[in-house]
Formats: C-alpha cells, sequence, structure tokens
C-alpha cells in the first residue's frame, strides 16, 4: 500500500543512483550459514527497478558494532542474490558467478560515527599510497548512515525531499510537513493509524 511512499524515500537518499521507478518487498529472513549458526532478520529489504538489493535498518541504539553489521549485512545479501551464470557447471570454484549491488541505509536515533554529517556514504575504496591515488574499489556495497542528531536544519527546505524525510523521521508530529508532499502525507495518515491500534503499534 505505501510503495510509493517508501520510493520517495529512497530516492531521496539515492539522488538518482539508482533511479528508482519501482521496487518489490522480498522476505526480510536471511538463512543460517553453518548449522547451528544465527539467521538474520532484515527490517526492510526490496529489489529496486535495477535489480539493486536495498536493506533499510532503524537502530534507536548505538550498539557500538553498527558498521560490523551494516557490513555482514551487505555481504550476505551479495552472496543470496549471486548469479551463478554457468549453472552447467558443478565446480563450486570455477563456477561464474554474477553479483548485484547491494545498498544498506541505516537510521540510527543516536550517533554511530564521529562524522560531522549527518548522512555518510561508504564504499570499498582503494587508499592512496605512493604510487597510487585514492579510488572507488566496487560499488557493488554501498551503506548510507543516517545519523538523526546530527540532523539539525535552521528551517525545513521544502523544496528537498530528503530534508522533508529526515525532518519527519526526526519528527513525525511537525506540522510543517503537512501537505508539503503527498507521500509524506500518506506516511502521515499511515502513522496515525498504526498508532491508533495498540496491538499494531506493541
Amino acid at each position: 500500500k505505501n510503495k510509493n511512499v517508501l520510493m520517495s524515500f529512497l530516492n531521496a537518499i539515492l539522488k538518482g543512483n539508482p533511479k528508482i521507478i519501482d521496487l518489490e518487498l522480498l522476505n526480510t529472513d536471511s538463512p543460517k550459514l553453518i548449522k547451528n549458526g544465527l539467521g538474520i532478520r532484515l527490517d526492510v529489504k526490496a529489489k529496486v527497478s535495477d535489480n539493486t538489493f536495498v536493506d533499510i535498518e532503524i537502530q534507536c541504539r548505538n550498539t557500538h558494532d553498527i558498521p560490523e553489521r551494516a557490513i555482514q549485512y551487505l555481504a550476505r545479501m551479495l552472496n543470496e542474490n549471486a548469479d551463478k551464470a554457468d549453472k552447467d557447471n558443478k565446480n563450486e570454484l570455477t563456477r561464474d558467478y554474477h553479483y548485484p549491488k547491494v545498498i544498506g541505509i541505516w537510521i540510527l536515533g543516536q550517533n554511530v560515527t564521529d562524522r560531522a554529517s549527518a548522512i555518510s556514504e561508504a564504499s570499498m575504496v582503494f587508499h592512496k599510497n605512493d604510487r597510487d591515488d585514492y579510488r572507488i574499489m566496487s560499488d557493488k556495497m554501498r551503506v548510507f548512515f543516517i545519523e538523526l542528531k546530527k540532523f539539525k536544519p535552521k528551517t525545513i527546505d521544502k523544496k528537498n525531499m530528503l530534508n522533508i524525510w529526515l525532518s519527519f523521521l526526526q519528527n513525525p508530529e511537525n506540522q510543517e510537513l503537512k501537505h508539503v508532499d503527498e507521500t509524506v502525507d500518506q506516511a502521515f495518515d499511515t502513522l496515525k493509524f498504526v498508532s491508533s491500534d495498540k496491538k499494531m503499534r506493541d
């Protein structure tokens, strides 16, 4: 029902990389890797229009392991959704895999990095050395940390959807946000409906 709201939120963060024109919500359970190991349950998992997989996590507390968990979740999604290109090849060592792009978005109630910005994007990089410059190693895995405590705009920029969505997440009772965008109004209405049901709220 609220797919368009999620698309608006994701497009505000991703700024066209990729541009999302459709998405499919997926099963959030990730199976155990070993018999006695732990499975993982993601908060929101989606496959978007260009076949990128997105994981959205909401974390109120700083558990002091969030960057490591973000890497683990992305690595799981990358592995689970790899396409075995030469399926007839039974040898796992020589089989050719095609890996999708995976993106993690962590919405955080407490600060977990020492960065000044409210939004930080990370990916795997080659560091600068005596012969090579810094550059991205791969864009297959990207993670965004949204630290809401660092988001302190003086005014709400009503032409900036990212500004609007972060303001909504920070204070979903902010009346200034009403009628700015139909997807935000839909989020207000849905939150009001969910909050009125004690079982749903719990």
